[in-house]
């Protein structure tokens, strides 16, 4: 029994550490979104697709032939359990094939030593012609809040793979019980961070977070810069 106790406190006190993405942490916040200009850009350019989204939400015949599929996927995803929402949504947009290496090399800013993206794909836009890992990433965010899902509970988070040696895109969902999600490109949705991911920025359509300092730190040293 005292065994029992002890792993219990153990794994209650551990938790915090296995989090997939923790939402909580505001230390790490930098700047309104509208303070990036090509993530601001984005945003502008989704907002004028709103309409006609809306429209073949509404009626399927008013969709294009293209999305169809995204009036189907919204339409029958609206009353089904969040973990089956993340589901669809994830294998959803990464069935769309014509996914294009990223472009890093021709358009890559410079965040401190990391690399940033510097073009960004709408929905329509990518469910038109494919995209790089961070266009997967947008197009799962904006499918989320067609289903509802606030802003305040969805990041999209850029990290260094150090398998790869590559950057990449996740997006990250904070869900009814508390918990976080990560919906990545190869269908899995991970409960806890991926012990290759080192996180480096993440974003909203409010707000930036800059994580490249905080993710190399020690939670103690990160308690004391606080």
């Amino acid at each position: 029994m005292a065994r029992m106790c002890l792993l219990r406190h153990l794994c209650l006190f551990a938790a915090p550490t296995l989090l997939a993405y923790d939402f909580s942490d505001e230390a790490d916040y930098l700047a309104p979104a509208e303070n990036w200009p090509a993530w601001h850009n984005t945003m502008e350019r989704a907002s004028q697709e709103a309409n006609k989204i809306q429209g073949c939400l509404q009626d399927k015949r008013r969709c294009e032939r293209w999305l169809r599929s995204l009036h189907v996927v919204v339409d029958r995803s609206r009353n089904l359990s969040q973990k089956q929402q993340l589901e669809i949504v994830n294998r959803y947009i990464n069935r769309h094939r014509h996914y294009r290496r990223d472009r890093r090399n021709q358009d890559a800013a410079s965040w401190g030593d990391e690399a940033v993206f510097s073009q960004w794909s709408t929905l329509l836009e990518f469910l038109q012609r494919g995209g790089d890992c961070e266009d997967y990433a947008t197009a799962k965010y904006t499918v989320l809040r067609l289903l509802g899902y606030s802003a305040d509970t969805l990041r999209i988070v850029v990290v260094y793979d150090r398998k790869t040696r590559e950057y990449h895109a996740v997006v990250a969902v904070h869900d009814e019980q508390g918990n976080t999600r990560l919906l990545d490109i190869d269908n899995r949705i991970y409960g806890r961070k991926p012990t290759a991911y080192r996180y480096v920025y993440a974003v909203n359509e409010n707000s930036i977070w800059d994580h490249s300092v905080a993710s190399t730190l020690s939670k103690r040293r990160q308690r004391r810069i606080r």
